[in-house]
């Protein structure tokens, strides 16, 4: 659990500084399964900092001067206790004088969560569209859908909350004209100002084993 070890900010290990983003993990590990990300091959056992000391660690970065917190937990808003850490966030941020960043994904999040997101101090979100191909969605055991991803940023925009939105060209099955569907998709729902694009990066051994599940090995 996360509770065995020590914050290197409260050890003074690592400076906290107001004009730097301040990165916290209340959770490692993910129970997704998408093929292209690292996160499931290093653990999907999810360890975690508890509701409290997450809303006290918060608090005392706070007060040492810290003004972003960016949270590295790999899927925000699929994390135990989703909601009672909200809460618990913004108890302690109850001016919202730090503006908070993590990145979540499109299922499971409801118009609730969108306003106990910005009453915790959540300006900024990251969340993946990956592809428009619903069959490469699932190629890649992303799962999901566009339709699921434009109901959330409308409901997140909503309470004043800005998105980063990932698209991703190589996937397994997509076509040019997937890629270009996308584009057109971050256009549609004015989400195309702050979209990520990155190209699919292969590891060696990743290769080697997508070549053979392709030619039946």
């Amino acid at each position: 659990p996360l509770t065995d070890y020590p914050s290197p900010y409260l050890s003074e290990l690592v400076p906290v500084e107001a004009h730097r983003s301040t990165y916290i993990e209340t959770v490692r590990g993910c129970r997704s399964h998408c093929t292209y990300c690292f996160y499931p091959r290093s653990s999907n056992v999810l360890r975690t900092l508890d509701v409290q000391q997450s809303a006290q660690l918060v608090a005392t970065l706070r007060d040492r001067g810290a003004r972003e917190p960016v949270y590295l937990d790999p899927t925000f808003n699929h994390r135990p206790e989703f909601e009672a850490l909200l809460d618990a966030l913004a108890q302690v941020n109850p001016d919202r004088s730090v503006s908070c960043f993590a990145e979540v994904r499109a299922e499971g999040l409801t118009a609730a969560h969108a306003k106990q997101l910005a009453r915790a101090g959540f300006t900024k979100l990251e969340m993946g569209l990956q592809s428009v191909n619903r069959e490469t969605l699932k190629r890649v055991k992303r799962g999901g859908s566009p339709e699921k991803v434009a109901a959330a940023a409308k409901m997140l925009r909503a309470e004043g909350i800005d998105l980063l939105v990932d698209l991703i060209i190589g996937l397994p099955g997509d076509t040019p004209e997937d890629v270009a569907r996308g584009v057109d998709f971050l256009l549609e729902h004015e989400l195309a100002e702050h979209a990520q694009v990155f190209v699919l990066s292969l590891l060696p051994g990743t290769a080697m084993r997508a070549t053979a599940q392709q030619d039946g090995v």
